[in-house]
């Protein structure tokens, strides 16, 4: 587990998961998703606003997303 994709990722939960991973050094990167930006800056952590029903295949290929 590398890179790691996050939905609903600016809520209570995925920012709490967000943050978590983000001090674990085997993450590289976290790709987070949800329909408004999270509040707080997280380290190794790249935002984009996206509704979990459109189509992520684009997101998930760009940045090699494995988990």
């Amino acid at each position: 587990m590398r890179n790691v994709c996050i939905t609903g990722a600016s809520g209570y939960i995925g920012n709490k998961v967000a943050l978590f991973l983000s001090q674990k050094d085997e993450i590289e990167n976290i790709v987070g998703l949800d329909i408004k930006p999270p509040k707080k800056s997280i380290p190794k952590f790249r935002f984009y606003k996206r509704d979990v029903r459109d189509n992520i295949d684009d997101i998930l290929t760009d940045n090699s997303i494995d988990t």
